[in-house]
């Protein structure tokens, strides 16, 4: 099924870039064989007398037989213990050992690093250098020369292009990411955080509030998108500015604007994979609520206020038939469906409707793009962005408010807090002298 060639051929050069450790011709190898529905998969065990310590896997997807649509490798080193090649040994004294198995060795994250090249027919390749214990993932970059590969001699051209433009600290940083550990860190909202862009470049951004946080207030609705979003949620900016110094300081990037809002699970900032590097207090400006517009096609409280319409074409429901859900920040409303006016049904016949939903990555490249016409959905359907003006000011119409309406408005017409309000909440309050010294 899968044939004698390989995936990939990676070099010893390459793998020296890649974080990855040199093939000893000494190690013996093990494979296993595998189909599942339209992909066939082999997985290559490297044994050091009965120690596992690089993995390979490679997996080719068919449309049908013989097209060939994708190919997935994967190179892992790793330290796995095994009695006979049979067994994988505990890695506690606590553990039981499990039948050495390709799946078993998937559920233990490798105690090295490991590459991942996704080949994909439609533009849509990607590598990936991942750190997993310590939580850390290399800053590749190049991500349209990535897209172009479409076989294994584009790879090879674009890693030679990749290893001729490396700086020279490369492999400081490379040394830095290979020995990285686990890291857990404390935050809180006003810390500022760096993300590394890329091999050479760098952003910043910012929590400006936690999810839990607002969660927990009386003032938030019920039926609320905060209260829908999965994870532990965080709410960040970042400023629009990639440069090449590591060293930025919050009085510096005030000089730059910030972006659009984001709601990203915390795991990025709690394993310092963006370590925080600097701290301010928040002021009103850098406070920022996605704007909601979306159709409500049930009241039901256990179905998502954002995405009904997809959910109610799968139910056979008419999206015609709709209220529309409006919501910022605090402050939440409905235009019933007789009260929508005929300009702003047929903006929404094209406009999918806003989202709150939660990255479970912080991305960079999401945060901070380097094409502000980004087709991501999260840029494409923010009513804060430009090219949605129209949809905004329609929405404000309909709602009998001005047409520039900004946040404090909408919030005392529909019962929400002011931005000066939410900073009130959650800004700490300051010790007295008094406090301090019973300290």
């Amino acid at each position: 099924m899968f044939g004698e060639a390989s995936v990939l051929t990676l070099t010893e050069e390459e793998r020296r870039y890649f974080a990855l450790d040199p093939i000893d011709p000494a190690w013996q190898t093990m494979h296993f064989y595998s189909k599942l529905h339209d992909s066939v998969t082999r997985t290559t065990l490297f044994f050091d007398g009965d120690t596992i310590v690089k993995t390979v896997t490679e997996k080719v997807g068919h449309q049908e037989l013989g097209n060939i649509i994708s190919l997935h490798y994967y190179e892992a080193d790793t330290r796995m213990q095994t009695e006979n090649r049979e067994t994988i040994l505990p890695l506690t004294s606590r553990g039981k050992p499990k039948k050495l198995t390709p799946s078993n060795l998937e559920n233990i994250n490798p105690f090295g690093c490991s590459f991942v090249l996704d080949l994909a027919d439609r533009g849509k390749t990607k590598i990936f250098l991942s750190n997993f214990r310590a939580a850390q993932d290399f800053p590749i970059g190049e991500e349209k020369r990535i897209a172009a590969i479409r076989n294994e001699a584009d790879f090879h051209a674009f890693t030679r292009y990749y290893m001729d433009s490396c700086g020279a600290d490369y492999f400081e940083k490379l040394e830095a990411f290979r020995t990285a550990e686990r890291k857990t860190v404390k935050y809180k909202v006003g810390d500022i955080f760096r993300m590394s862009y890329d091999r050479t470049r760098y952003c910043y951004g910012i929590i400006i509030g936690e999810v839990r946080q607002y969660t927990k207030m009386p003032e938030l609705p019920k039926l609320h998108t905060l209260r829908q979003q999965m994870t532990v949620p965080l709410l960040l900016r970042a400023w629009e500015l990639i440069t090449e110094r590591d060293d930025m300081t919050a009085e510096e990037l005030a000089a730059y604007p910030l972006g659009r809002t984001w709601s990203c699970s915390d795991d990025n900032i709690l394993r310092a994979t963006h370590p925080i590097v600097d701290h301010r207090d928040l002021c009103e400006d850098d406070l920022e609520f996605h704007l909601i517009c979306t159709k409500r096609l049930f009241k039901n409280p256990n179905i998502s206020i954002c995405g009904q319409e997809s959910f109610g074409q799968m139910l056979g429901a008419t999206p015609k038939a709709y209220d529309l859900y409006i919501e910022w920040g605090f402050a939440q409303t409905v235009i019933p469906r007789d009260k929508i006016s005929d300009r702003l049904r047929e903006l929404m016949t094209e406009y999918p409707g806003s989202s709150n939903g939660t990255l479970l990555s912080v991305v960079p490249r999401y945060l901070v793009p380097e094409d502000k016409l980004s087709t991501h959905a999260f840029y494409r359907n923010n009513l804060h962005e430009p090219h949605n003006a129209g949809i905004r000011r329609e929405i404000f119409k309909n709602l009998a408010l001005p047409e520039d309406c900004d946040f404090d408005t909408f919030a005392l017409t529909f019962g929400g807090l002011t931005r000066a309000q939410i900073l009130e909440k959650i800004t700490p309050k300051k010790k007295t002298a008094r406090q301090r010294s019973k300290q």
